[in-house]
């Protein structure tokens, strides 16, 4: 299988991943509002990005609270959509182009222990061997101060369900990009995402890694305490979609929330 790297898959996918924001009710009603009762009050406080795509997130921190926001990524595509955003629209987000897998290249000096919080949406599930995701975990811990810092990401699910079809009601699709007869999936093994939007579907290969990876991963960067959340839906999307709807996703999330936390000891479930 060709490797397919960060940037490569997401030069072009600025527009369609930006339709997602409006089209899909998983994100609007579950995984948006889930996120900032996570990351919680922001007034004041210096978030990085990481993996910040289109500047959705980026966008959204600056709006809930954030004093200062920097968006990073390595795909060119996504980042020229940002930074045109923000000539627009004047939110105050800066964009900086960094291979956030490898925190020894890059001139990071001006970001090293500069943020309070380390926002990552949808970004560790892409780095596609451990020694990449142990990396994103150390550019995170980097820029974070010496205690009460957070990284707090958004991480594929070990557990989600990868049958064709089982999210499609959600308006995107996780399966095995190498077909196989196992019923267990492999440390690492890559998973197609694919995601429907009104103008475009739309495909991307993620990397299934379990929650004891995930979590060396973090330790070894220096992260002391870490915790697993589920999302919930908001009371609009229960009232808007009703509780069958959402009930086969909430028993199955594909993804589940890491608040990683510095100067403290702990796992929790």
């Amino acid at each position: 299988m060709k490797e397919i790297t960060m940037s490569s898959q997401f030069d072009d996918l600025a527009r369609p991943y930006e339709s997602t924001v409006a089209s899909m009710a998983v994100r609007k009603h579950l995984e948006y509002p889930s996120y900032m009762e996570a990351v919680g009050e922001l007034g004041g406080l210096a978030v990085l990005d990481l993996g910040c795509g289109s500047g959705v997130y980026s966008r959204r921190l600056r709006k809930w609270g954030a004093e200062r926001v920097v968006g990073v990524d390595i795909s060119e595509g996504m980042l020229a959509y940002a930074r045109a955003r923000e000539a627009e629209e004047r939110i105050g987000v800066e964009y900086l182009a960094r291979d956030i897998t490898n925190p020894l290249e890059g001139p990071d000096a001006d970001l090293d222990g500069a943020f309070d919080l380390v926002a990552g949406v949808y970004v560790s599930p892409y780095a596609p061997t451990v020694n990449q995701l142990h990396g994103l975990f150390r550019t995170a811990r980097r820029a974070l101060p010496a205690t009460g810092g957070r990284f707090v990401t958004y991480a594929l699910n070990p557990e989600a369900a990868t049958q064709p079809g089982y999210y499609s009601d959600y308006d995107f699709d996780l399966v095995r990009a190498e077909p196989s007869g196992s019923r267990t999936v492999p440390e690492g093994a890559p998973l197609r995402l694919t995601v429907t939007v009104p103008e475009r579907t739309f495909s991307v290969i993620a990397y299934r890694w379990s929650r004891d990876v995930q979590e060396e991963a973090a330790h070894d960067a220096g992260f002391t305490r870490l915790r697993w959340i589920q999302p919930h839906v908001s009371e609009e999307g229960l009232r808007l979609h009703g509780e069958a709807y959402w009930k086969p996703y909430l028993d199955c999330p594909h993804t589940l929330i890491l608040d990683c936390t510095t100067g403290q000891t702990g796992t929790n479930p």
